[in-house]
Formats: C-alpha cells, structure tokens, sequence
C-alpha cells in the first residue's frame, strides 16, 4: 500500500491539474457550488476526492451542448458493418434535450425497404416524437425514449446512468461508500476512480477512467451489477477534440453485455463459444466502412478488448457475452459512434425545444391515452410536468 506521504503527494498532483486546467467563466457563466466533501477511508480519500473534484469541474464546464454522429453496428454472419443511426443531439443545463435522427429500415418479407425520420423534442421530463413524413406524433414521458440508451457523447459523459435522480459521475461517486483511486500513470498522468453506488434500488459498480490532461474527462466507463459481478456495459471515448475550449469526444466504443446459465442456455451458449472461436478483429476493423479508419490500430485494439467472452457469478457460472452474439441477427455490440460537434455552450433553438406541440398533428398523449389533433402551434397540456 503507498505511503501516505506518497497519497498526499498525489492529491495534491491531481488537484492543481484539475484546477488549473478550470475554464475562466465568462458574462453568462455559471457554476455550481461543489458539494461537502464525503468522508473516505483515509488511505484513498486525497487521490479519490481529488479525481471527483476533477470530474466535477469537467461537467460544470459544460452547459449545452450539440452535436451530429453516425453509429455503427458490427457485421454479423449475413451483413457487414451497417450505419444503424444518423442523428443530431442537443441537450442544455435545464434537462432539455432534442433528437433528430434519420434510419433506415429494411422488410426482408415485403422486399421494401426506406428511411424512418424522427424528431424528438423534450423538456427533459416529457418528449414529443413527430416525424416529417406523416402526421403522427407521440408525447410520452422522457425516459421512454430509447435514444437515452444509444452510443453518444452523453453517455460517456456518464449523465444517463441514473435516469430517476439525474446524478451525474462525481454526485454518484459521492455517494459511494468504498470509494478507490488508481495512481496516475504516463505523461498524461491518467488514472481511474471506482466505488458502488445504488441506482434504481440496484447496486451498481462504476470504473472510471479520467485524463487530467483533457481537464478530467471520462475516456472509458465500466458498468458492472455489484450483486454478482457481471459487467454491464463498457464505453471507450478514444479521441477527443477541444471545441471552445472544452475536451470532448469524437470516437467512443461501447459494449453491452447480456449473462447466460449454462443450465438453462446451453445451446445459445455453445454459439457464443462458437461465435468467438472464429472471431478476427483485426479483419474486421479493416473493413470499418469510414475509410481513415479502417484498420486504425487503436480502434481495432479497443474493439477487440470489448468483444470477449467472459464468466461471471458466485462460482464464476454464469456466460456473459455482448448483446446479440449467438443470434443470427447478432451481434449488436460493440458498436461505434462518430462525432461531429457543432456548438459548445450556446442555446438551444426554440424550435427544438419542447415549448409548444407542433401545428398539423395527431399526436397521441401517453399520460391520458387520448389523442389530440393541432392545426397550429399548441401549448403543452397543463397535465404534462
């Protein structure tokens, strides 16, 4: 175990960076007060609560943000890589957030096949979904839609994890009770926090990964249920980019994984095992379908590193593989996102902003089970929080 000398040191490293490395606010900054300071076990507390307060300063430096990616899934046995998202996010320090987002679908029975287009505007506790090419809408509660559990920038930020109580990384930190800090390592002094925290009554393991020389960003995420120790999922953010003067990503990996009981699965589990035998990463990354990137060393690395077979479980019984392997339509991770970032920092429009319903609708209202029809702009129902 380090000195504690040595751990004071360390703190004290990892604190001055995190500070120094703090953007100046401007006229319409704002910063949140940090929080009271948690009691820790003193052999981690100087480097853990100073990568928290790291983690922290990243996030208040971001206000809003918007951003266009294209997420690709990974070839299975009938199809190559496939482009399974385009879309355009944006989301501000109000909980407000849009997606517009373009996919393209496929009826193998019907021989057909088009592009679905969808808007979705949200005040980040009700949604509108609406798309251009008819006039059918949807207002539902905001946690229904399933672009809170897409490969984005939002959730390496790690701002999805805790979908009731909105906590993001360095809250939830904050509340764990065993948290652990690794020491820095390399030029970049990067380094990692981890601890259980519980969110929606379940007992969560999160590993971060932080690079103090991008002002404590989160650069990879583990997710592993504490109860029997299975991994989750795992994100990788392998590049960033500074835009105004915040660090943010333009690559990100994400695995999520599904566990399996031998006694109940046997068959899927034998195509697991049959799946990975044959697996070549370095053959599939070179035909990654974005040109630079095919074959990218440190893409194929990362790939590779999340697409195993692993076991898990009191007496290590349980097959945890990702999401889709063994099925013929699998598998569907890990996938990889493409960012562009647009603006940093600046307001959303008032067109994608959940302030009104659109004009020319049918729109169906989740909370009632009734419909209602617009000619023009409406305003939201007074039963809509």
């Amino acid at each position: 175990m380090p000195k504690p000398c040595f751990l004071f040191l360390v703190a004290v490293t990892l604190t001055s960076a995190a500070l120094s490395a703090e953007p100046k606010p401007g006229p319409t900054a704002t910063h949140a007060a940090p929080h009271a300071a948690p009691t820790a076990p003193a052999a981690v507390q100087p480097k853990a609560l100073a990568i928290v307060r790291g983690l922290e300063i990243y996030d208040t430096c971001i206000r809003s943000l918007r951003w266009r990616q294209v997420l690709y899934s990974p070839p299975t046995s009938n199809r190559s890589w496939a482009v399974c998202d385009r879309s355009e996010f944006g989301l501000d320090q109000t909980g407000s957030w849009f997606v517009r987002s373009e996919r393209e679908w496929v009826d193998e029975e019907e021989g057909t096949s088009g592009t679905m287009r969808l808007l979705c505007v949200s005040n980040g506790r009700a949604m509108v979904a609406t798309s251009q090419d008819d006039q059918e809408g949807r207002l539902t509660s905001a946690e229904s839609s399933h672009y809170m559990f897409l490969t984005s920038p939002w959730m390496v930020m790690g701002r999805l994890f805790d979908q009731t109580c909105k906590r993001r990384l360095h809250e939830l930190f904050r509340d764990a009770s065993d948290l652990e800090a690794s020491d820095p390592t390399g030029p970049r002094g990067i380094c990692s926090i981890a601890g259980t925290v519980t969110i929606d009554g379940a007992s969560i393991r999160l590993r971060v990964t932080v690079d103090p020389s991008l002002n404590f960003a989160p650069t990879a995420i583990d997710y592993t249920a504490a109860v029997r120790d299975q991994t989750v999922q795992r994100l990788v953010a392998l590049e960033h980019v500074q835009v105004d003067g915040v660090w943010l990503p333009t690559r990100i990996v994400r695995a999520v994984y599904n566990a399996w009981d031998p006694g109940m699965h046997r068959e899927r589990i034998e195509a697991i095992r049959q799946y990975q035998s044959g697996l070549d990463p370095e053959a599939i990354l070179r035909a990654f379908p974005v040109p630079a990137l095919a074959g990218d060393p440190a893409l194929t690395r990362v790939w590779k590193s999340l697409a195993v077979v692993e076991t898990c479980g009191r007496d290590q019984e349980l097959v945890v593989a990702n999401l889709g392997v063994g099925d013929p339509a699998g598998p569907f991770t890990p996938d990889v996102a493409i960012v562009e970032w647009i603006s940093v920092n600046q307001p959303l429009p008032d067109d994608l902003c959940l302030k009104t319903l659109p004009a020319g609708k049918r729109i169906f209202d989740g909370f009632t089970g009734r419909f209602i029809k617009t000619t023009g702009p409406a305003p939201l129902p007074e039963h809509v929080p």
